[in-house]
C-alpha cells in the first residue's frame, strides 16, 4: 500500500489519543472498509495500533518529521516518506542533503542485516558530509559518532551503552544503531555517510529481537531535538579526520557494554575472553588464555555472556 494511503491515517492518530473509526473515516473520506485496510497497512509497517470500544489509538502517538522546522541543522534536511535506504539516497544524491524518511523498504544494518523500524516510532537519519581525504584512516569513526549520540541522548536524559562497534543500547536491549558509509576518491573527495535507526517509542514487529525505545525513559522526540542531533553527528564527521579515534577513545570506554565482560568473538577462529574496551583504533580488546587478542570490526560479530 502507497504511503500516499496510510499517511493520512497516521497523521490524524499521532496524538495517541483514541479517535473513533467512523470519525477517522468520516474526516479522511474513507468507508469502514477502507479505514480497516489502512489501520492494517500501519500495523503490518510495526505500528501498534490498538483497538477498542472506542475506536483506534497509537499508545504515545508518533513523531512526524518536519522539514521546514529542521533547516537550523547543519546541512539541508529532506523528509520523504518512503525510501528503500537513506544512506543510498544521501550516497547517490548529486547536491549535499541530510535525509529522515518515516519507513525504509530496506533499512541496513552492519553486515547487511536488516534494521526493523516503523513510521511515526522510529527516527531512520542519515547525515552526510563532502570532503578532501588524503589517504587518512577512518577506523572507529562508527565509535565516535555512537560517542556524541549517547552523549546527546544523555542531555535529553536517557543514558545509554554502546556496544561494539554500531549499536546503542538501553536496559541491556537495542535502541539504535549506525552504518557509516563512504564513496568517492580515497585520496581526493569523498562523501561520508552516517545512517542512524533510534527507536523513539515501541515497535510491533514479529521478526524483530526484543528492543529498547527513548519513552522508556520518559523522552519526548521533537523536530528541536532530530535538528540537534543532526548537527552534532555532522560537527563528529568534520572534525574525525583531524581528530581520529583519539578524542573519543575515553568517552566510548565510560559508555562500553562489553568492558568488563565475557564474550565470544565469531569469526574464522573463534574464540572468547575478557574484553577490555577498546585501543586507539577502535579495535575491540580481548583478553584470551592466549593473551591479549585485538579485533576489527568488520571481521566478526561478538555476543556478551
Amino acid at each position: 500500500m502507497k504511503p500516499k494511503t496510510w499517511k493520512a491515517v497516521l497523521i490524524a492518530m499521532q496524538d495517541g489519543c483514541w479517535h473513533s473509526g467512523q470519525r477517522l473515516g468520516d474526516d479522511l473520506g474513507l468507508t469502514r472498509a477502507a479505514m480497516w485496510q489502512r489501520i492494517e497497512a500501519l500495523r503490518a509497517l510495526g505500528v501498534p495500533v490498538e483497538s477498542g470500544p472506542r475506536g483506534y489509538r497509537i499508545p504515545d502517538g508518533v513523531y512526524l518529521p518536519d522539514a521546514a522546522s529542521l533547516m537550523l541543522a547543519a546541512v539541508p534536511v529532506v523528509v520523504t516518506d518512503v525510501t528503500v535506504s537513506t544512506n543510498q539516497d544521501v550516497l547517490e544524491r548529486p547536491e549535499l542533503v541530510s535525509e529522515i524518511a518515516l519507513w525504509q523498504a530496506a533499512g541496513r544494518g552492519r553486515r547487511g542485516r536488516p534494521w526493523w523500524g516503523a513510521p511515526g516510532r522510529t527516527l531512520l537519519c542519515s547525515v552526510g558530509l563532502d570532503m578532501e581525504s588524503q589517504g587518512q584512516a577512518w577506523w572507529g569513526l562508527s565509535l565516535a559518532v555512537g560517542v556524541v549520540v549517547a552523549e546527546y541522548l544523555a542531555e535529553q536524559g536517557v543514558l545509554v551503552e554502546l556496544k561494539w562497534p554500531n549499536d546503542l543500547y538501553l536496559h541491556d536491549r537495542k535502541l539504535g544503531g549506525l552504518l557509516i558509509e563512504l564513496t568517492g576518491d580515497p585520496l581526493g573527495q569523498v562523501r561520508v555517510v552516517a545512517g542512524l535507526g533510534l527507536n523513539l517509542a515501541s515497535v510491533c514487529i514479529a521478526e524483530a529481537p526484543p528492543m529498547a525505545d527513548l519513552r522508556e525513559s520518559g523522552c519526548l522526540w521533537s523536530d528541536a531535538a532530530t535538528a540537534g542531533l543532526i548537527e552534532r553527528i555532522h560537527r563528529c564527521l568534520a572534525l574525525f579526520p583531524e581528530q581520529g579515534f583519539q578524542e573519543y577513545r575515553s568517552r566510548y570506554q565510560a559508555r562500553c557494554l562489553l568492558t568488563g565482560k565475557q564474550v565470544s568473538v565469531d569469526g574464522t577462529l573463534p574464540f572468547s575472553g575478557l574484553c577490555h574496551g577498546v585501543d586507539l583504533q577502535g579495535q575491540l580488546i580481548v583478553e584470551t588464555e592466549d593473551g591479549l587478542q585485538t579485533v576489527s570490526a568488520g571481521e566478526v560479530s561478538v555476543r556478551w555472556q
